[in-house]
């Protein structure tokens, strides 16, 4: 078994979800994932079909257990737990494969990702907002150094805001496709 790596990173769940089944649909089937690679086995083209959902815990807790072992139930297998990620894939042939039901347990879904996004970008604002601070009374100097890690820094956090604006964007939308049906 000739074992494929890919190292990439995704700041977005549902592009990474779409390039796991474009590589299915090229017969790599994901073994495993942790931090940005990915190890593939050759499968039949289209063989499996990949979903990605963040747990409310972390896998290795009680409630986090049960859920992975009710989606076993319905044919699901769980490739990798990352981080409160999950990635299932089922057999393509099984049929279609959706983890969400409806459109509530889909908006749960998203505002915990947001929250997610939220949270990294608030932690990581303060932090450089306070650095910027040191370096501008001259309390911090570090040559080049800490200018070029403070615009690394705010990049991030313009990334990861940029994606919670998206995601703030995509609930809205789905609630209001919620209030269509109610």
């Amino acid at each position: 078994m000739k074992v494929k790596v890919v190292r990439r990173l995704y700041w977005d769940f549902e592009k990474e979800e779409l390039w796991l089944n474009a590589m299915a649909a090229k017969g790599q089937a994901l073994l495993h994932y942790s931090w940005g690679t990915y190890r593939f086995e050759q499968s039949r083209p289209g063989e499996w079909t990949y979903r990605i959902e963040l747990l409310p815990e972390l896998a290795s807790k009680p409630a986090s257990q049960e859920y992975l072992a009710f989606m076993a139930d319905t044919g699901a297998q769980t490739v990798a737990t990352y981080l409160g990620w999950v990635y299932f894939r089922k057999l393509t042939a099984d049929g279609s494969f959706e983890v969400f039901s409806d459109l509530e347990s889909r908006i749960t879904h998203y505002k915990r990702v947001l929250a997610l996004f939220v949270s990294a970008c608030a932690g990581i604002i303060p932090a450089s907002v306070v650095s910027i601070i040191n370096v501008t009374r001259g309390e911090l100097t570090l040559g080049f150094v800490l200018p070029l890690l403070l615009a690394i820094l705010l990049s991030i956090a313009a990334l990861l805001a940029a994606q919670a604006v998206r995601l703030a964007r995509k609930v809205r939308v789905l609630e209001a496709q919620k209030q269509l049906f109610e």
